[in-house]
């Protein structure tokens, strides 16, 4: 799992802020999508060498994507457990395509949430 991309960051004034998100909006269910997607892609894929890091990696997003169901969210918590744990695996994963599902991820929910991706 290496990939020579610099890596994607995402930075906010006043992370510890509470961001209401709209279930129906266009803006939060593209999300939604492209981080479904993101998940589906990094549980499927074969780059991991040890499956148990697999599993605690992929149960890691899917309790941050749980987040997500909620009428508000806390930013900082998406920092912390979504975006650090996708930024990480956008950096080491080598799958080209996979890095790219990963990024829109990154990109949508920075977006949604009114971060800055440096």
């Amino acid at each position: 799992m290496k990939n020579g991309d610099s890596p994607v960051v995402s930075a906010a004034p006043a992370a510890d802020r509470i961001v209401e998100l709209n279930h129906n909006s266009s803006e939060y269910i593209d999300t939604i999508e492209k981080f479904d997607e993101a998940i589906e892609e990094i549980d499927g894929t074969n780059e991991y060498d040890d499956p148990e890091e697999k599993e605690q990696v992929v149960a890691i997003m899917r309790a941050g994507r749980a987040l997500f169901n909620k009428s508000d969210i806390s930013v900082e918590s998406v920092q912390a457990l979504v975006l650090a744990g996708l930024n990480y695996l956008a950096r080491n994963f080598s799958d080209h395509y996979i890095v790219l599902v990963i990024k829109a991820a990154i990109a949508a929910i920075s977006g949604l949430l009114g971060l800055t991706i440096l």
